[in-house]
């Protein structure tokens, strides 16, 4: 097909859902080009090339007319996910009438697939099972029932992705100890709150790598679920014979990213300067966590000369967390560094509630999270389901900072030399970031320097481009603050403030007309389709457009 012009792609979340919000966060993570809303949306339907569907919802009487007259127009694409929307009849689904609780997604053998071998496996939890699906089967559940399913016109995916996201990538609320498994791997029951006793996988979905002794979460299972929802998405869009548009998520064009913390842990300056001599050795861009009896003013000096973040290790007081002590370290620090910081973790992984953290971090002014990780051999891996950035979600709204969850912990000394080099792969596949962490007091330790330099040296030649947290988390913000709309063919881009190098990526051959762009157009190959891409720079509430350049009639 020739794709010459843009598509529509209207998204409903299902309004009595509580983890429909997800299904608006996973396509802000994905990026597709889209107007995100209700059931109300449907009342102007015929606006859109393509419609979602997403959660447990159910059609009115007039949505299901709707829905049956614009599927009638031929050139239509419907995406179905979470439940059936009450619509088995209209879309000729065979219902089992039970609901899923947690199950494993297997692949369907088919060279026709637009699904990627390497996206099967995914662990989700909620949706609606079927019997029979109309189109060819893509997937199925671990009992051989039909799972995913596309066709001319109707296409299906059956796991709930937003609530599996939501308990996995947000994991359990944390008022108590977490219980650990008995592999000797890791330790919970200590009385210290961390986000690593909220974890909601089950430590049998751990794994082990050749050369370690204990297991750990090796396969990022939402990461796999979101890519084979963002193929049969863009695979749908690509049935209209319109081309798909996406905002890239990482600075640079980059396919995949790494990042690093360093916990200051009551340093002395020893320790500090054996910290910034491993990172110098990459010219790694870190971020300096510091606990509120703070530094040196000239150690900030130079942390921010080399372009380094400095951020706030947040010290709770007798396992609780009160808004004004998180605002009180917050200001403290900010005054000495000269700066308002904006990074903030927990002191030793402490984490405490579901959001309560996110809550009083937001009102401190924080804008980047590293909270999430694992800090233990047992927990290291993607114990979040994850190693891409996710803005959190509350019960009304969302937050306003951007989480980036870690995925190793003070490499070769906690997290294992093996361990921590077959997480490289996953990371890279999935356009993930690859963050570790570790203490300065570890640094002049014998033989943990070499752990580190290992680690930065497999990242380096896995071609993972460097950035600091607070460089990601501002292009990110960008990112999710542009207005992108479709109108007559064209894409139309706008912000409220000036945003710098913005990557936008079009499923055409054609080449791409834009008044303004920052870089010559390059071709990638990304969720198994070729894109155009090129680099935008938008100025304060000024549009910008992107056009495809019309092929020329013989």
């Amino acid at each position: 097909m020739v794709q010459s012009q843009f598509a529509r792609v209207g998204v409903v979340l299902a309004s009595e859902d509580c983890y429909s919000n997800w299904y608006g966060e996973i396509f802000r993570q994905i990026g597709i080009v889209c107007e995100i809303g209700d059931e109300k949306l449907l009342e102007q339907i015929g606006e859109y090339d393509v419609i979602v569907l997403c959660g447990n919802g159910q059609l009115s009487l007039d949505n299901k007319e709707r829905v049956r007259r614009w599927l009638g127009r031929m050139s239509t694409q419907l995406l179905v996910t979470g439940s059936f929307w009450d619509g088995e009849f209209l879309f000729d689904i065979v219902a089992s009438g039970d609901r899923y609780s947690r199950n494993r997604v297997k692949l369907v053998d088919s060279e026709e697939s637009p699904l990627a071998s390497d996206t099967t496996g995914g662990i989700f939890i909620g949706g609606e099972q079927a019997r029979k699906l109309p189109g060819s089967v893509l997937a199925q559940d671990e009992a051989g029932n039909p799972l995913f399913s596309t066709g001319s016109q109707l296409h299906f995916y059956g796991p709930h992705l937003g609530k599996t996201a939501a308990l996995i990538v947000q994991g359990r609320g944390v008022s108590s100890d977490g219980i650990g498994p008995n592999d000797l791997s890791c330790y919970l029951e200590d009385g210290f709150l961390r986000a690593e006793d909220g974890i909601a996988l089950e430590w049998g979905d751990r794994e082990s790598v050749d050369g370690d002794e204990f297991p750990a979460f090796l396969t990022p299972h939402v990461d796999i679920l979101r890519d084979q929802f963002a193929r049969l998405t863009l695979h749908a869009i690509g049935q209209t014979g319109l081309a798909p548009a996406l905002l890239w998520h990482l600075p640079g064009n980059a396919d995949s990213a790494f990042t690093v913390g360093i916990e200051c842990d009551g340093s002395t300056l020893g320790e500090i300067k054996a910290a910034a001599g491993i990172v110098a050795k990459f010219a790694v861009r870190p971020a300096w966590l510091v606990l509120p009896s703070g530094l040196s003013k000239e150690i900030y000096k130079t942390f921010t000369q080399w372009g380094h973040d400095i951020g706030h290790l947040y010290l709770p007081e007798d396992q609780s967390i009160a808004a004004d002590a998180v605002r009180i370290q917050n200001l403290a620090l900010s005054r000495s560094v000269g700066n308002q910081l904006t990074v903030i973790k927990g002191a030793d992984g402490a984490w405490f509630g579901l959001t309560r953290f996110y809550d009083l971090a937001t009102t401190s002014g924080a804008l980047t999270s590293m909270c999430k990780e694992g800090r233990q051999p047992g927990t290291s891996g993607f114990a979040f389901g994850t190693s891409r950035p996710f803005c959190p979600q509350a019960r009304k709204g969302k937050y306003e900072l951007i989480e980036y969850p870690a995925v190793a912990f003070a490499p070769g000394w906690v997290t294992s030399n093996a361990t921590a080099e077959a997480l490289i792969e996953p990371v890279k596949r999935h356009h993930g970031v690859y963050r570790f962490d570790f203490k300065t007091s570890f640094a002049p330790e014998r033989g943990f320097e070499n752990g580190v330099v290992r680690t930065l040296l497999a990242l380096r030649e896995a071609g993972m481009k460097n950035f600091s947290p607070s460089e990601l988390s501002k292009y990110e913000r960008n990112r999710r603050s542009i207005r992108a709309t479709v109108e007559d063919g064209r894409l139309e881009l706008m912000s409220d403030h000036p945003v710098a190098q913005i990557t936008v990526m079009v499923g055409t051959h054609l080449p791409l007309i834009s008044g303004k762009h920052d870089s010559a157009e390059e071709t990638v190959l990304r969720y198994g389709q070729r894109w155009r891409t090129l680099s935008l720079t938008l100025e304060s509430r000024i549009r910008s457009g992107v056009a495809i350049k019309q092929p020329q009639v013989a």
